[in-house]
């Protein structure tokens, strides 16, 4: 009589390569996820620091005296404006050209935008100039103008990061 021997302890070899299958399914659908994980996380962190940069010139701009006096000179004569002079020296920004009226945000003629370009580590820094001013105000002891910048950083390869937008107060 033949005895037949059932061994049900191991696995066979299609089993092992069908679970080996559904194992790489699923780990390559998991690497997808960590992909994007990462490429987003990095992209927050260059929005962050776009967005700090932006900040740091906003608040340099507020409290510059040697934009004041750019500002007071904007007023009266535009044209006239010369980088070199002493006043604007102290400005005390990486300026890569120079200032002049941008056509892109220059939608009509009352509304005119100077632009000012600065260089930043890796990036660019765009702070435009809304003139005439949004809002002035005159009394007897003194007057008040309200200008709207708008600094914008973008990256090397001319991509626009983040806009702070501020008013600057004369």
């Amino acid at each position: 009589m033949k005895r037949k021997i059932l061994n049900n302890s191991g696995i066979t070899l299609l089993e092992l390569i069908v679970s080996i299958a559904i194992l790489s399914i699923i780990l390559i659908t998991f690497a997808g996820l960590f992909t994007n994980a990462f490429k987003y996380n990095a992209m927050s962190g260059d929005k962050l620091q776009s967005v700090n940069i932006a900040q740091k010139y906003a608040s340099e701009i507020q409290k510059n005296t040697g934009f004041e006096k750019f500002m007071e000179d904007l007023d009266i004569a535009p044209k006239d404006i010369n980088l070199e002079k002493t006043p604007y020296k102290d400005l005390g920004l990486n300026l890569i050209e120079d200032i002049y009226q941008n056509a892109e945000r220059n939608k009509d003629d009352s509304n005119k935008y100077y632009l000012m370009k600065l260089e930043d580590n890796q990036l660019n820094i765009f702070i435009y100039i809304k003139y005439p001013a949004d809002f002035s105000s005159t009394s007897e002891s003194h007057s008040v103008s309200l200008y709207r910048l708008i600094v914008e950083v973008r990256n090397k390869a001319n991509k626009t990061l983040s806009e702070t937008y501020l008013y600057y107060k004369e």
